[in-house]
């Protein structure tokens, strides 16, 4: 299995999964219904594991999540869809040794300065050619 959909990640909410059963899964995608569940509180994550490519939507978005999703070696594109930066956002994205993200797509609705922000992120990661920050579209 190389892609892992979940669109419902509130039943893993009481439960664990190990990333370790899929050694070859290159992208993660997880949607949440509500802003209320942590990348962290989901997963037991695999040190060898390949992953290229994570979306997340509507999660919680906390330092140490960042910090999880960091230790995948091989991530190029990460995207945050509507999610809730719980602590600072310059805080969460401090450089990492050893990433080679080069996309970078952020969607929520904070009250950051959006100039600041992108320039904050390019110098913290070298290799991002690609960089989108915008607010999310309310639904009608």
């Amino acid at each position: 299995m190389s892609t892992l959909n979940l669109y419902d990640c509130e039943i893993l909410k009481n439960s664990r999964l190990s990333l370790n059963r899929f050694k070859n899964l290159r992208n993660l995608e997880l949607s949440a219904s509500k802003q209320e569940i942590n990348f962290y509180q989901l997963f037991d994550l695999a040190w060898g594991q390949i992953l290229a490519r994570i979306e997340l939507k509507n999660f919680k978005i906390e330092q140490r999540d960042i910090i999880r999703i960091f230790l995948f070696k091989n991530l190029v594109f990460l995207k945050f869809s509507n999610c809730n930066f719980v602590e600072n956002i310059q805080k969460c994205f401090k450089r990492k040794k050893g990433c080679c993200l080069k996309r970078l797509i952020l969607s929520f609705n904070p009250e950051v300065n959006y100039k600041e922000l992108s320039n904050y992120l390019f110098e913290e990661f070298d290799n991002i050619f690609s960089l989108e920050i915008y607010h999310p579209v309310p639904p009608n």
